[in-house]
Protein backbone atom coordinates (compact mmCIF):
# COMPACT_ATOMS: atom_id res chain seq x y z
CA UNK A 1 0.00 0.00 0.00
CA UNK A 2 3.04 2.20 -0.56
CA UNK A 3 2.54 5.61 -1.91
CA UNK A 4 5.39 5.84 -4.32
CA UNK A 5 5.08 9.82 -4.12
CA UNK A 6 6.46 8.81 -0.33
CA UNK A 7 10.01 8.61 -2.09
CA UNK A 8 12.93 9.85 -4.23
CA UNK A 9 13.48 9.73 -7.43
CA UNK A 10 16.56 7.67 -6.18
CA UNK A 11 14.85 5.28 -3.62
CA UNK A 12 11.95 4.98 -5.96
CA UNK A 13 13.64 2.69 -8.16
CA UNK A 14 14.59 0.12 -5.45
CA UNK A 15 11.27 0.39 -4.16
CA UNK A 16 9.82 -0.57 -7.59
CA UNK A 17 12.02 -3.45 -7.78
CA UNK A 18 10.90 -3.98 -3.49
CA UNK A 19 7.27 -4.23 -5.37
CA UNK A 20 7.61 -6.53 -8.24
CA UNK A 21 10.07 -9.81 -6.06
CA UNK A 22 7.24 -9.48 -3.50
CA UNK A 23 4.70 -9.68 -5.67
CA UNK A 24 6.32 -12.39 -7.11
CA UNK A 25 7.04 -14.03 -3.76
CA UNK A 26 3.40 -13.93 -2.65
CA UNK A 27 1.98 -14.18 -5.50
CA UNK A 28 -0.36 -17.51 -4.70
CA UNK A 29 -1.44 -15.70 -1.84
CA UNK A 30 -2.33 -12.91 -3.94
CA UNK A 31 -4.76 -15.06 -6.13
CA UNK A 32 -6.20 -17.16 -2.69
CA UNK A 33 -6.97 -13.97 -0.98
CA UNK A 34 -8.84 -12.14 -4.27
CA UNK A 35 -10.52 -15.39 -5.15
CA UNK A 36 -12.03 -15.42 -1.52
CA UNK A 37 -12.73 -11.58 -1.71
CA UNK A 38 -9.96 -10.79 0.92
CA UNK A 39 -9.13 -7.16 0.94
CA UNK A 40 -5.72 -5.31 1.79
CA UNK A 41 -7.46 -4.13 5.07
CA UNK A 42 -8.49 -7.04 6.44
CA UNK A 43 -4.58 -8.32 6.09
CA UNK A 44 -3.40 -5.44 7.83
CA UNK A 45 -6.20 -5.28 10.42
CA UNK A 46 -5.27 -9.14 10.67
CA UNK A 47 -1.56 -8.17 11.34
CA UNK A 48 -2.29 -5.76 14.00
CA UNK A 49 -4.65 -7.97 16.17
CA UNK A 50 -1.65 -10.65 15.39
CA UNK A 51 0.76 -8.25 17.46
CA UNK A 52 -1.39 -7.09 20.08
CA UNK A 53 -2.67 -10.44 20.98
CA UNK A 54 1.21 -11.81 20.72
CA UNK A 55 2.51 -8.80 23.21
CA UNK A 56 -0.78 -9.82 25.71
CA UNK A 57 -0.30 -13.16 25.45
CA UNK A 58 3.42 -13.48 26.08
CA UNK A 59 2.91 -11.30 29.04
CA UNK A 60 0.40 -13.46 30.28
CA UNK A 61 2.17 -16.85 29.61
CA UNK A 62 5.54 -15.02 30.82
CA UNK A 63 6.77 -16.87 27.09
CA UNK A 64 9.01 -14.22 25.50
CA UNK A 65 8.80 -17.52 22.57
CA UNK A 66 5.54 -16.38 21.82
CA UNK A 67 5.98 -12.90 21.06
CA UNK A 68 8.49 -13.65 18.45
CA UNK A 69 6.08 -15.91 16.38
CA UNK A 70 3.78 -13.64 16.23
CA UNK A 71 6.00 -11.10 15.30
CA UNK A 72 6.74 -12.51 12.53
CA UNK A 73 3.73 -13.35 11.46
CA UNK A 74 2.63 -9.63 11.91
CA UNK A 75 5.66 -8.94 9.94
CA UNK A 76 4.95 -11.56 6.81
CA UNK A 77 0.91 -9.85 6.78
CA UNK A 78 2.07 -6.81 6.79
CA UNK A 79 4.53 -7.42 3.65
CA UNK A 80 1.49 -9.14 1.59
CA UNK A 81 -0.86 -6.47 1.74
CA UNK A 82 0.71 -3.93 -0.16
CA UNK A 83 1.36 -6.53 -3.25
CA UNK A 84 -2.21 -7.64 -2.41
CA UNK A 85 -3.40 -3.59 -2.83
CA UNK A 86 -1.45 -3.63 -5.83
CA UNK A 87 -2.84 -6.86 -7.12
CA UNK A 88 -6.17 -5.82 -6.66
CA UNK A 89 -5.65 -2.70 -7.78
CA UNK A 90 -6.83 -1.14 -4.56
CA UNK A 91 -4.05 1.21 -3.68
CA UNK A 92 -4.82 4.85 -2.83
CA UNK A 93 -3.65 7.46 0.28
CA UNK A 94 -5.44 5.51 2.44
CA UNK A 95 -3.56 2.21 2.19
CA UNK A 96 -0.76 3.78 2.70
CA UNK A 97 -1.77 5.23 5.82
CA UNK A 98 -2.98 2.38 7.05
CA UNK A 99 0.19 0.70 5.87
CA UNK A 100 1.90 3.13 7.75
CA UNK A 101 0.35 2.95 11.09
CA UNK A 102 0.02 -0.78 10.97
CA UNK A 103 4.10 -0.44 10.85
CA UNK A 104 4.57 1.62 13.64
CA UNK A 105 2.18 -0.31 15.59
CA UNK A 106 4.54 -3.49 15.36
CA UNK A 107 7.68 -1.41 16.13
CA UNK A 108 5.38 0.17 19.31
CA UNK A 109 4.82 -3.20 20.75
CA UNK A 110 8.07 -4.78 20.23
CA UNK A 111 9.68 -1.80 21.93
CA UNK A 112 7.08 -2.57 25.10
CA UNK A 113 7.93 -6.19 24.36
CA UNK A 114 11.47 -5.34 25.04
CA UNK A 115 11.09 -2.97 27.90
CA UNK A 116 9.24 -5.84 29.60
CA UNK A 117 12.06 -8.36 28.75
CA UNK A 118 15.25 -6.89 28.28
CA UNK A 119 17.88 -4.60 30.28
CA UNK A 120 17.36 -1.56 27.90
CA UNK A 121 17.33 1.73 29.32
CA UNK A 122 13.51 2.83 29.12
CA UNK A 123 14.77 6.50 28.03
CA UNK A 124 16.42 5.20 24.81
CA UNK A 125 12.93 3.19 24.44
CA UNK A 126 11.45 6.05 23.90
CA UNK A 127 13.41 8.41 22.58
CA UNK A 128 13.52 5.82 19.00
CA UNK A 129 9.51 5.08 19.10
CA UNK A 130 9.35 9.28 19.53
CA UNK A 131 11.43 9.35 16.51
CA UNK A 132 9.81 6.93 14.55
CA UNK A 133 6.20 8.30 14.96
CA UNK A 134 7.23 11.97 13.69
CA UNK A 135 8.87 10.00 10.68
CA UNK A 136 5.83 8.22 9.90
CA UNK A 137 3.53 11.47 10.71
CA UNK A 138 5.97 13.12 7.69
CA UNK A 139 5.69 10.67 5.66
CA UNK A 140 2.09 10.53 5.72
CA UNK A 141 1.83 14.38 5.45
CA UNK A 142 3.92 14.17 2.35
CA UNK A 143 1.83 11.32 0.96
CA UNK A 144 -1.26 13.47 1.84
CA UNK A 145 -0.02 16.60 0.00
CA UNK A 146 1.24 14.65 -3.11
CA UNK A 147 5.03 15.16 -2.92
CA UNK A 148 8.24 13.81 -2.36
CA UNK A 149 9.95 13.10 0.86
CA UNK A 150 13.75 13.70 0.58
CA UNK A 151 14.54 11.65 3.73
CA UNK A 152 13.05 8.43 5.45
CA UNK A 153 14.35 5.84 7.03
CA UNK A 154 12.07 2.76 9.42
CA UNK A 155 13.73 0.44 10.29
CA UNK A 156 11.29 -1.99 11.60
CA UNK A 157 13.38 -5.20 10.51
CA UNK A 158 16.48 -4.24 11.81
CA UNK A 159 14.40 -3.70 15.35
CA UNK A 160 12.99 -7.09 14.59
CA UNK A 161 15.72 -8.98 13.86
CA UNK A 162 18.25 -7.61 16.84
CA UNK A 163 14.75 -8.43 19.19
CA UNK A 164 14.52 -11.85 17.86
CA UNK A 165 18.77 -12.59 18.25
CA UNK A 166 18.52 -11.18 21.80
CA UNK A 167 15.89 -13.55 22.73
CA UNK A 168 16.50 -16.81 21.20
CA UNK A 169 19.94 -16.70 21.01
CA UNK A 170 20.61 -14.61 24.50
CA UNK A 171 22.56 -11.74 22.83
CA UNK A 172 23.34 -8.43 23.86
CA UNK A 173 22.91 -5.87 20.58
CA UNK A 174 19.68 -4.53 22.16
CA UNK A 175 21.05 -1.59 23.83
CA UNK A 176 23.92 -0.77 21.20
CA UNK A 177 21.45 -1.12 18.74
CA UNK A 178 18.40 1.28 20.19
CA UNK A 179 21.57 4.02 20.43
CA UNK A 180 22.73 3.83 17.06
CA UNK A 181 19.41 3.29 15.23
CA UNK A 182 18.26 6.94 17.27
CA UNK A 183 21.25 8.34 16.65
CA UNK A 184 20.63 7.72 12.93
CA UNK A 185 17.09 8.72 13.00
CA UNK A 186 17.58 12.56 14.54
CA UNK A 187 18.93 13.79 11.31
CA UNK A 188 16.76 12.58 9.38
CA UNK A 189 13.23 13.66 11.41
CA UNK A 190 14.88 16.63 11.35
CA UNK A 191 15.54 16.92 7.46
CA UNK A 192 11.84 15.80 7.01
CA UNK A 193 10.50 18.74 8.99
CA UNK A 194 12.79 20.85 6.55
CA UNK A 195 11.12 18.90 3.46
CA UNK A 196 7.50 19.41 4.93
CA UNK A 197 8.32 22.81 5.59
CA UNK A 198 8.91 23.34 2.08
CA UNK A 199 6.28 21.47 0.57
CA UNK A 200 3.68 23.73 2.46
CA UNK A 201 5.34 26.92 1.52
Amino acid sequence: MNNYKTYTKHEEALVRLNHKIKDFIFKPFLYLFTLLNIPPNFIAALSSITIIGGLLGSYHFSDPNLYIITLWIHFLLNAIDGPLARYQDNHDNRGAITDSLTDFLGVLTTLIFISLNTTVAPWSLIVLITFYLIEVYNILISSLLKAQLDFGFKPRFLIYAITTADILLQTSWLPMTILVLSGVMLPIVLLSFVNIYRITK
